[in-house]
């Protein structure tokens, strides 16, 4: 507790202290008792600089017990009004997160400023930023943002997740006439596309939102299924909205678009495998001819990318100066490891699942 109380006081002028408060804070803080950590964290709240505040806030709140975020309202509640004045996103989120327990006062500041925050975030479309806007959108209902910002954001790796979150919940709200246009500018977009992530991310996105919408608005299901047999990345997530009727009739056309991807790809490609796969456990026996020519392929690709790999010992930097060498310790010789792709993985995955949704003819092959 010395060594943290002397890191508060100067963790304003010397970033080595600051440095040392964040490395000592989330041990000590699961250590302390409600009323230590009240004391903590008034210290935390007294310091002048806002961002410094916003910074060692973080670890405080997230290291918390509930009982420990009851016994220190006060603290908390400045806390947030200094992390709200720098607008800092990972402070933010872990108040977010943990609102019902720092007291009715942090509860009530972070409610007056969401909207505001959701708007800042849409704007700056960061990862962080898009983390905090899911955290917003579904702790208040009242919260909302435009899709389009989202929508762009949907073709950042980094940003993805977030983004297709964030629209999800979106999209689950509103009236079935904004979800109904929403799903025919995805779909637009989706059928116009080559080879995007974004736009398959957005479809995605609204699957996930009709699962959720109270009021049953329906997804345009025949268009759906035409842009995954384009698209093949999307067919795992289109399956389980499907009802049984539409599987059955359009099933085999999946599967057949699955396996071209796959070959065209030359079994390389490990979200088009879990594709075919998705399409095989749903079929089940109904799918066991096409899937037939297959097992073969995927056996072949497992055990291509499942490859023992010799291990590579670098050696040491030559010196520069003769000086006397200690004897290094003798050390077990490195033994070779497999080296598993993700592809082989899907592949094994795969094969597991056809084997068992296809029936006994193909178990024993």
């Amino acid at each position: 507790m010395q060594a943290l109380d002397r890191c508060l006081g100067e963790a304003t002028t010397d970033e080595n202290a600051l440095t040392t408060a964040l490395a000592l804070l989330p041990t000590t803080v699961a250590s302390l008792d409600a009323q230590q950590y009240n004391e903590v964290l008034t210290k935390v709240a007294a310091i002048d600089d806002d961002g410094t505040v916003a910074a060692l806030t973080t670890p405080c709140i997230h290291q918390a017990s509930s009982d420990q975020l009851a016994k220190a309202p006060d603290a908390l509640a400045t806390c947030v009004q200094k992390c709200l004045a720098v607008e800092d996103s990972a402070s933010l989120l872990a108040f977010v997160e943990k609102r019902r327990d720092c007291g009715s006062q942090c509860a009530a500041l972070l409610e007056k400023a969401a909207q505001n925050l959701a708007d800042r975030c849409s704007k700056e479309a960061a990862p962080e930023a898009l983390e905090l806007l899911a955290a917003l959108l579904g702790a208040y209902a009242d919260v909302r943002c435009k899709a389009e910002p989202l929508q762009k954001a949907l073709g950042e790796s980094e940003a993805r997740v977030n983004a297709q979150r964030c629209l999800a919940v979106l999209w689950s709200r509103g009236p079935a006439d904004s979800f109904a246009a929403a799903a025919a500018g995805v779909l637009s977009n989706l059928e116009a596309a080559e080879a995007a992530p974004g736009p398959v991310a957005a479809a995605e996105a609204l699957i996930m939102a009709a699962r959720t919408r109270k009021d049953g608005a329906p997804l345009p299901l025949p268009r759906l299924v035409r842009a995954a047999m384009k698209h093949t990345t999307l067919i795992p997530s289109l399956m389980d909205a499907l009802p049984a009727s539409i599987t059955r009739r359009h099933g085999l056309s999946l599967m057949k678009a699955a396996l071209g991807e796959c070959q065209r790809t030359r079994w390389r490609d490990a979200p088009t495998i879990r594709a075919l796969a998705t399409v095989s456990s749903a079929l089940g026996a109904g799918g066991a001819e096409l899937v037939d020519d297959a097992v073969a392929p995927l056996i072949r690709a497992a055990l291509a990318a499942s490859s023992p790999r010799a291990p590579t010992d670098e050696a040491p930097p030559p010196e520069t100066k003769k000086r006397k060498r200690r004897r290094p310790p003798r050390r077990a010789p490195a033994k070779a490891h497999w080296d598993i792709s993700e592809a082989a993985r899907a592949a094994l995955d795969a094969i597991s699942v056809i084997v068992h949704a296809c029936g006994p003819r193909l178990r024993d092959r």
